[in-house]
């Protein structure tokens, strides 16, 4: 993920996936495939990404 220059950003980055033939624009996409979220924070300073898995197992019935 890169922003030069500061907050700019995309919030819906990685909801869409990319094209198939695409040689970039799969990290993001990807990121949001394999967890339950994602939060994306910029500042002047540069980005920041948080990514959280729930890894609770569902309860024996």
């Amino acid at each position: 993920m890169h922003s030069p220059g500061g907050p700019a950003i995309d919030p819906l980055l990685g909801y869409v996936a990319p094209r198939p033939r695409s040689r970039r624009g799969r990290g993001m996409w990807l990121i949001r495939q394999l967890t339950d979220l994602v939060e994306i924070r910029t500042a002047a300073s540069g980005a920041a990404v948080r990514m959280r898995v729930c890894t609770a197992t569902p309860p024996r019935m």
